[in-house]
């Protein structure tokens, strides 16, 4: 089995953290980006092979719904699949970013598990 690449996109150094501690000694390469312009740079890059992101929605400027809609955008990435997180849990804002092309949505804080039963739903036959 090939290493899963996660692009982890999120402003918060303490989230940023959390997410590698996460993934520490786990079979995922795992890429830690800290504002919505450099997701889209980094997913702009054809030589970055990136398998799923992982996406806050609250971030300053570029927030994580401009991300998500250029990822749908982008011709050779459209079909990535993308796991939102927020701590946000209103109905209508879920609804909304699902809608935007987002293929789950976790809540903050979450649980290692429900991460990955996001990414093994979205990534079949990884882990």
């Amino acid at each position: 089995m090939n290493t899963c690449h996660i692009l982890a996109v999120d402003d918060e150094p303490i989230n940023l953290a959390l997410f590698k501690a996460f993934f520490f000694e786990q079979p995922y390469e795992v890429t830690l980006c800290s504002s919505g312009t450099k997701a889209i740079d980094m997913l702009d890059d054809p030589t970055q092979v990136i398998d799923v992101v992982v996406l806050d929605l609250m971030m300053p400027n570029v927030d994580g719904f401009d991300v998500l809609r250029a990822v749908r955008a982008h011709a050779l990435r459209n079909a990535l699949p993308v796991i939102v997180q927020s701590g946000n849990g209103d109905n209508e804002y879920i609804r909304k970013a699902l809608d935007a092309g987002a293929d789950d949505y976790l809540v903050k804080p979450f649980l290692f598990d429900t991460l990955m039963a996001a990414l093994k739903k979205v990534l079949p036959g990884s882990a």
